[in-house]
């Protein structure tokens, strides 16, 4: 691709927002008030241009932003290999650039410091359509750049990986681990930890997770409760269950997964901390589903409080990976509410006549879709959640073809499918 069209691809996807990031970093002067006049814009753009081999207007085109704050937690179990040149085979992180760590995959070490008591760089990861293949002949192939922080803090003996993307998180950590010899393990939740496992019966990794928000994050004075839960609920069938702002003991139907023993797969909690509200995505990952994934998943508010709160969340999951549960009796008196809610709690029973129109509604939202913009798929997404929960609520049997418009909508809108 010759550069000029590299220049006007590149023109096309750039965003006021990332054109002022990239401003900064080349160190241009401008007047922000004055880059709506098109006659200055272009100026100080042909300024920026100076500053990019064709190389790089390639990865600007293709890198996206990350969403929101993501965090992967490991513990590092020797720092030895920080004495030394070389260990074995391992590589130095300084001076890695465009080094192969998969077939379609290339890493390179930014913004690298290391102290007494912080080790910190920036992944930059390289994804290619085809197998990797070096320099200007693979740049027609590459898809997409992921830059990812990584702080390892030295007295702790923990490694954080900020990555929004899981495969790329893996690619990542094994590159770490078989590259550079770094012996790092995920914390996990434990299966068994000083017979705890025994106090509780509901799964044990449930009540793990219990503790962890009714009790361990309030300790903090980090104000929590689900929004939203999904269960296992067999080895293919998955359930997810939106709380709406009412918390778990409002949920008839999550308290009954609970008290069946039904594992969690994922949630999501409505937080506060130091008067800051953000909302908290949590994955399991690993072997076994295990380990936590933990994102805040808004970027609006108090950054730096918001960052603050993602170490404190981490600090208190590795608490409860390293302890088990923090308060026993606390918790089964949490189990035995959710047990209490689910014994007296009757499920919601919907008639045909509220299910077909609820059914009308989403086969609308199927047609409409295609014509609406990204910025209102949100707002749509919202109200098309809380009425496909109340098709799976119901007794009624659908026709069939109604699974087919709700698996189409989710799709259309970028949910996950349930």
């Amino acid at each position: 691709m010759a550069r000029a069209e590299l220049i006007a691809e590149f023109s096309q996807v750039l965003t006021k927002k990332k054109f002022k990031t990239l401003l900064d970093n080349a160190g241009i002067s401008y007047n922000p008030k004055q880059l709506d006049n098109d006659e200055y814009y272009n100026t100080v753009f042909n300024e920026l241009l100076v500053h990019f081999e064709d190389e790089r207007l390639v990865e600007l085109i293709v890198e996206r932003n990350q969403q929101g704050f993501p965090l992967y937690s490991y513990h590092i179990n020797s720092i030895d290999f920080f004495e030394c040149d070389r260990v074995g085979e391992g590589l130095l992180l300084e001076g890695i650039e465009n080094e192969r760590c998969s077939p379609c995959h290339q890493i390179s070490i930014e913004d690298y410091t290391n102290n007494d008591d912080l080790l910190s760089f920036v992944a930059k990861i390289k994804e290619y359509t085809t197998e990797y293949s070096y320099g200007i002949n693979a740049r027609g192939s590459l898809e997409n750049v992921y830059y990812i922080p990584v702080e390892l803090k030295k007295n702790d003996s923990i490694v954080s990986i900020h990555s929004g993307n899981s495969d790329i998180e893996k690619i990542l950590s094994a590159y770490l681990k078989n590259n550079c010899l770094w012996d790092i393990d995920e914390f996990s939740l434990p299966n068994t930890i000083n017979g705890q496992e025994n106090q509780f019966d509901v799964s044990f990794k449930t009540a793990l997770i219990l503790d962890y928000i009714y009790n361990r994050l309030p300790e903090i004075g980090m104000l929590t409760d689900f929004s939203t839960l999904r269960f296992n609920v067999d080895d293919t069938n998955i359930k997810k269950i939106m709380l709406n702002g009412s918390g778990l003991f409002a949920s008839p139907t999550a308290c009954e997964y609970v008290t069946l023993g039904k594992e969690i797969s994922r949630f999501d909690i409505a937080a506060s901390y130091r008067n800051e509200p953000f909302d908290v995505r949590f994955s399991l990952t690993g072997d076994g589903f295990r380990s936590l994934k933990i994102t805040i998943t808004s970027k609006e508010g108090n950054l730096e409080i918001k960052k603050e709160a993602l170490f404190q969340l981490q600090n208190v999951y590795i608490e409860l990976c390293l302890n088990g549960v923090s308060l026993i009796e606390a918790t089964r008196n949490i189990i035995t509410r959710i047990k209490e809610t689910y014994l007296n709690g009757e499920k919601q029973m919907y008639s045909k006549e509220v299910v077909d129109i609820i059914g009308n509604n989403i086969r609308m939202m199927e047609q409409i879709i295609p014509r609406l913009n990204q910025d209102e798929y949100e707002f749509l997404a919202s109200i098309f959640e809380n009425e496909a929960q109340i098709i799976e609520m119901s007794s009624v049997v659908n026709d069939g073809t109604l699974n087919v418009s709700i698996a189409s909508v989710r799709e259309m809108l970028n949910l996950d499918p349930v």
